[in-house]
């Protein structure tokens, strides 16, 4: 199942405190793949400091299954999306 957040931190952590074995698609649109990125859900670029109370003004896409993720950052961005370098490949 996906889901979204944007402007919702509180959603969005809890979210990912509840499904440490999902995956967030940080989704900044435009064709950027070095952006738009999928990540693990327990990923350090994620937890940054400097985003504190910010990260969901950037879109979030969530979910526990990869390949429904994947699919999705590609029709949202026609191609032009990145997996994060930690994550493991498919």
């Amino acid at each position: 199942m996906i889901k979204q957040f944007q402007n919702d931190e509180d959603g969005y952590q809890e979210w990912r405190a509840r499904n440490p074995r999902g995956f967030v698609f940080n989704h900044f649109g435009g064709r950027e793949a070095a952006y738009n990125v999928i990540h693990k859900a327990t990923c350090w670029h994620l937890n940054r400091r400097a985003d504190d109370s910010r990260r969901t003004v950037v879109e979030k896409i969530v979910s526990n299954d990869l390949g429904d993720l994947m699919a999705t950052a590609e029709r949202l961005t026609s191609g032009c999306w990145k997996r994060c370098g930690w994550l493991p490949p498919a």
